[in-house]
């Protein structure tokens, strides 16, 4: 899910978009810089620290000598992503221990998909965020569909987080979001990624969703509302849209911690935090309803409206333009 502005790969007539975890330790060999992705059905990645024999190491110029010393974790960062979004791997584990066994189940919010495409399209977008952060380029990043998706999961999972503990978040890596070309961009939209998806397997496995730390959520209804006014002058037949649905309309998106105030103009659209302004609507809810809601994973009837329950609906439908 997510803009569709990296690439995409297709199958059977059905858009992956690959753009739409982080937090788990991770062993790194500093000589042949390989890595012990190991992961068990609980999201957790083996931390014994894995040797190497000199002739298994694939760097000769490396300092560094046999048995190979070995770094965990991420690297210390000052804006607190790490523990905003430590535990990804965990919400990973809990998409592939949901789809096992119902990969054949059909996926609601995802339509045309089963949990199989659910399982692999997510696959596919850590693939083509390892291979970004590599190799310096967002290539088109295609998975073979032969295999169990849920140990193509794993496997992408690992390699991901392994680029991830490699890095600081501050480092410079390609994204689709001009002002943010860092690898912490990537460990903020992979989290929330993954938050999304979990909830589409929980849906189709006839499960409710399930609810994550406020932190958390109240930084996905963040990104959210920071990609929607990008997207509308990014990409203008989606201001021309939401403008006609919307301009000159104000609502309010509010949790019990938080208030935004949303303001639409007929090409674009200011986001700000405050409890001034009079808006036609306020819509409120606990903070993971409201992200799962601007991600279009619940409707309305799950958030509290005062005011103009029509302009709730118009922005519900407008939310569709930005991969919900």
């Amino acid at each position: 899910m997510g803009t569709g502005a990296d690439g995409r790969h297709v199958r059977s007539g059905t858009a992956f978009d690959p753009n739409s975890i982080c937090g788990i330790p991770l062993v790194k060999c500093l000589r042949c810089h390989q890595f012990d992705n190991s992961i068990d059905d609980e999201g957790v990645i083996r931390s014994t620290p894995w040797e190497s024999d000199a002739d298994e190491c694939r760097s000769d110029d490396s300092p560094l000598k046999p048995p190979c010393e070995c770094r965990t974790g991420l690297p210390d960062s000052g804006d607190g992503i790490q523990s905003i979004h430590h535990g990804n791997g965990q919400e990973a584990a809990k998409l592939a221990m949901i789809a096992d066994g119902r990969l054949d189940e059909p996926v609601p919010t995802c339509p045309e998909w089963t949990m199989a495409d659910l399982v692999r399209h997510v696959a596919i977008v850590y693939n083509h965020k390892t291979h970004g952060m590599r190799h310096g380029e967002l290539a088109d990043q295609q998975l073979t569909e032969q295999g169990d998706p849920i140990a193509q999961l794993r496997t992408a999972l690992g390699d991901l987080l392994a680029e991830f503990a490699a890095r600081r978040p501050d480092q410079n890596t390609p994204t689709w979001f001009e002002t943010d070309q860092t690898v912490g961009f990537w460990m903020r939209r992979m989290a929330h990624e993954t938050i999304v998806h979990r909830a589409d397997a929980e849906l189709a496995a006839g499960q409710p969703i399930s609810p994550v730390d406020d932190d958390l959520a109240e930084d996905g209804v963040d990104e959210i509302l920071g990609f929607i006014p990008w997207g509308v002058t990014r990409f203008p037949h989606k201001g021309r849209k939401v403008g006609g649905l919307l301009a000159g309309t104000t609502l309010a998106i509010a949790t019990p911690q938080r208030r935004r105030l949303i303001t639409i103009h007929p090409d674009h659209i200011d986001v700000a935090e405050t409890l001034d302004g009079d808006p036609a609507v306020t819509v409120l809810a606990d903070p993971t309803t409201v992200q799962q809601w601007l991600w279009r994973r619940v409707d309305n009837d799950a958030m509290t409206i005062t005011g103009d329950r029509d302009v709730a609906e118009r922005w519900y439908r407008a939310l569709e333009e930005f991969g919900g």
